[in-house]
């Protein structure tokens, strides 16, 4: 079977996953990003999290953090709602 652009397309409307792709970093019109050795996509939410731990964690409380737990490993994760 031959697949057309129009078929493709009409694949892309009915992907249920497409919204997804609103959750990463994506600024350059790359079409396939298959590189074995990377962590892919930047997800906007590890953006967000990390400039708040810089501006916040580090930034604001700096070695007074060390204290209080900012360089121990800790599970981050929030319920997602």
């Amino acid at each position: 079977m031959t697949y057309t652009f129009e078929d493709a397309a009409a694949l892309d409307l009915a992907d249920p996953l497409a919204p997804f792709r609103e959750r990463f970093v994506i600024d350059d019109d790359l079409v396939a990003y298959l590189d074995g050795n990377s962590s892919g996509r930047l997800p906007k939410a590890t953006l967000e999290r990390l400039t708040m731990f810089i501006r916040d964690e580090w930034g604001g409380r700096l070695i007074r953090g060390w204290s209080e737990g900012w360089t121990a490993a800790r599970d981050h994760r929030r319920p997602r709602g």
